[in-house]
């Protein structure tokens, strides 16, 4: 609410909007403004400057005490000297961080003799002399906060992050090492504080009921009495296994992210009960990896590492997923298959990578490699861990859209008549049952290489230039810029805000314009762009473009049939869409459609569903009733999330994506054959994707060997043919199966029948 938003201005023309929007106001006058009368227009304080203002000082001035000379917090009273500590004190501490675990360690200490640092302090201005110093920052933070850590206490820091930091510790000589005097502590945190102020709870699972957090260096001791006094476990292994624990723990991170954005962003339960096939690769995959790059590390057995990460995976479950901190993360076992593949050998992660690239490409694409010490061995070659499935692999149970329940009141999918396959005019009276909507670039007519084409001229035309180089969108690049971001002017804005906004030279002018900072110059030369890559684009469409293989034959089907509604739902700008209907669909037919917009129509572009909601309101039917056909992993998420059916005619540039996994019901080459009965009956009825040009093509993550079936002792009978990839899985399988029978065989736990499942 706005009485609980604090704004900071300097002049009256502020202050007045502050406050006509309900917010408390305070006021940083400058010479210019200093004789104003502040308080007369409810200024809620004013200060001489930000010196020695904190967030508590300010927020307790605000809303507890009002009095404004409390806003300037006092200054700091003298660090207190550290008393004699025996076997079961625990320890003061230095604590970088007031949220979630930071606060949470600083309750453990009932003496309450802690430093609890906040943003802007320091270690040298207000730390403890000496002691441990609990890093709970962002992994991107810490880099800055070693370099501003004194060199003599850096020794002292313990780091609670996730991620791999052996880099980050080699740079400053922090490395964990008995034979390190500098070295470091590092703790692996299983515990969970779900809400600042919370009490943690302990990382136990049914298969690690003694807790999973563990500990290393000159400060793991004192840590770990210190979880024990809240009641939370701590191991305090060698070397050697704390580093395979947190190799473990990386893995996990790193694996299950992975799968739950793979399949849509669910929770982490959801990943473990409904996609463990996706996550049994991964995690297989990047063990196999894990040994190659530290042999020497006393890593279990790949049955026994996948069990334990499933069992942590099931006492998180409601634990969200999302891709962050890559190169902390999945960029450990990225820049390790680069490694390998730069040697010419194998690839120990291909699955992972491939996915990546699908579903974290701006990640993989902007990710600079680490430099690490001897990443591959010579043991890369015929690895038995190294799964052989990729990315497009048949046999992994990826997500289909489910099909509609036959049992629920489902009205019949509309009937062909005889007189269906002519045009009829443009007055055939509708009572729609279905909707269709089309997608325009891509789907109508091939058009990723006439966009990428127009933006490269337009690109020429202003003479852009970023850091001197001319800029210019390769294939490569469109094709991640296509499948990850929907709209022409927010490709252009991402990619500028990442490689950096270019020098340009406007129209008549005779030299270039600098580099534009404020907003509005920015907007300003999107705008130009935008409209000069619209008038190249409609010269190419004029000249070359033509509608794909069989999207009229449906288009006049669908037009003369009385119970479909028909639509052309585009992400692309009013003026280069109206190019490509207009010379491919022609005006003749385009009149006869229900619905036609283009992204000018909405505010939000693709992948946001707001489009196909506005169809679907004007077509006045329910999403479940729509029918979506597009080409791009961006259009699949709209429809989706829109509540809609969506069928993919893929393109060159989108054939490689998974779009089962994302929800598609089905994947069709193209067009030519498909029919308005074939195309309703698949969808609704039958599920048969070769059904709708009726002939047999198979989806993309069907799998034509038999499905394993598994008997209590955990065997997997082969079928007659099975493929490379196939038989890797049901080893992972067995092997899961086989650990899960050894923990319980009296009688098949919850898991293991998920697992045959």
């Amino acid at each position: 609410p706005p009485e609980k938003c604090v704004v900071i201005e300097d002049s009256l023309v502020g202050l007045r909007a502050a406050k006509a929007a309900g917010m408390k106001c305070i006021i940083t006058p400058t010479a210019s403004t200093a004789n104003a009368d502040f308080y007369a227009e409810g200024a809620d304080a004013v200060v001489e400057d930000l010196v020695d203002v904190t967030i508590d000082s300010l927020f307790n001035a605000i809303y507890e005490t009002g009095k404004v000379e409390d806003i300037k917090a006092p200054p700091p009273m003298a660090v207190p000297q550290l008393p004699m500590m025996t076997a079961t004190d625990i320890f003061p501490a230095t604590i970088i961080g007031a949220g979630r675990v930071g606060q949470a360690l600083a309750a453990m200490n009932p003496a309450g003799n802690d430093v609890v640092l906040k943003r802007g302090q320091t270690v040298a201005s207000h730390g403890l002399p000496s002691g441990p110093i609990y890093v709970c920052t962002r992994n991107d933070e810490l880099e800055p906060f070693i370099e501003k850590t004194p060199a003599d206490r850096r020794k002292d820091l313990v780091f609670f992050q996730n991620g791999m930091l052996d880099p980050l510790l080699e740079k400053y000589g922090l490395q964990l090492s008995p034979s390190n005097p500098n070295a470091s502590t590092q703790c692996l945190v299983y515990f969970a504080v779900a809400k600042l102020g919370d009490k943690p709870m302990d990382g136990v699972t049914d298969l690690n009921p003694e807790g999973l957090t563990a500990a290393f260096g000159r400060h793991a001791e004192s840590l770990a009495r210190r979880l024990k006094s809240a009641d939370l476990s701590c191991k305090l292994p060698d070397e050697a296994h704390f580093q395979s624990m947190m190799l473990e723990k990386l893995i996990w991170i790193s694996s299950f992210m992975l799968a739950g954005v793979k399949n849509g962003g669910v929770k982490i339960g959801d990943v473990e009960e409904n996609h463990a096939s996706d996550v049994l690769v991964l995690i297989a995959e990047l063990l196999a990896s894990c040994r190659l790059a530290n042999p020497a590390l006393p890593l279990d057995d790949t049955a026994t590492v996948t069990a334990r990460l499933l069992a942590y995976a099931r006492s998180v479950a409601h634990f969200p997923t999302a891709m962050g901190e890559f190169s902390w993360r999945n960029g450990y076992f990225y820049d390790i298959s680069q490694a390998a593949v730069s040697e010419g050998k194998a690839d120990p992660a291909a699955t992972h990578n491939s996915w990546l690239k699908i579903y974290a490409p701006l990640m993989v694409s902007s990710h600079v490699p680490i430099k690490r010490k001897a990443l591959v061995t010579d043991k890369m070659k015929d690895s038995p861990d190294v799964p052989k499935a990729t990315a497009t692999d048949k046999t992994t149970d990826a997500p289909v859209a489910p099909k509609a329940d036959k049992t629920k009141d489902s009205p019949d999918v509309p009937k062909a008549t005889a007189t269906d396959k002519t045009k009829v005019s443009k007055s055939v009276t509708k009572d729609p049952a279905y909707a269709l909507l089309f997608d325009c670039d891509g789907v109508i007519v091939l058009t990723e290489e006439l966009h990428r084409k127009a933006y490269n001229g337009a690109f020429k035309h202003f003479n852009l230039k970023i850091k001197g180089e001319p800029v210019v969108w390769t294939e490569e690049y469109y094709d991640v810029l296509q499948n990850t971001i929907g709209g022409g002017k927010p490709k252009m804005r991402w990619h500028f805000g990442h490689e950096g906004w270019p020098t340009y030279r406007p129209e008549g002018a005779k030299e270039d314009v600098p580099v534009p900072i404020q907003p509005e110059e920015q907007s300003k030369l999107i705008d130009a762009l935008q409209d000069q890559k619209t008038v190249l684009y409609k010269k190419l469409v004029s000249e070359v473009a033509e509608a794909r293989p069989g999207v009229l034959e449906l288009m006049d089907e669908g037009l003369g049939r009385p119970d479909i509604a028909m639509g052309i739902c585009s992400a692309a700008t009013k003026a280069g869409f109206e190019q490509v209907v207009n010379s491919v669909v022609q005006e003749d037919r385009l009149k006869r459609f229900d619905v036609v917009k283009a992204g000018d129509d909405v505010d939000k572009k693709k992948p946001d569903p707001m489009i196909y909601n506005m169809a679907q309101e004007l077509v006045n039917l329910p999403p479940e009733k729509c029918v979506v056909i597009e080409d791009s992993l961006v259009g699949l998420r709209a429809a989706k999330a829109a509540g809609m059916k969506c069928i993919i005619t893929p393109t060159a540039s989108t054939a490689n994506a998974d779009f089962y996994a994302e929800g598609a019901d089905a994947v069709v080459e193209d067009l030519a054959g498909v029919t308005i009965d074939a195309l309703f009956n698949t969808i609704y009825e039958n599920g048969k994707v070769e059904d709708i040009k009726g002939k047999a093509a198979q989806p993309s993550n069907a799998s034509t060997d038999a499905e394993p079936s598994m008997d209590d002792g955990g065997s997997t009978p082969q079928p007659a043919q099975s493929s490379p990839e196939l038989q890797e899985i049901r080893k992972l399988l067995e092997m899961q199966t086989a650990a899960m029978v050894a923990r319980q065989p009296a009688q098949p736990s919850e898991e293991l029948q998920e697992i045959r499942k």
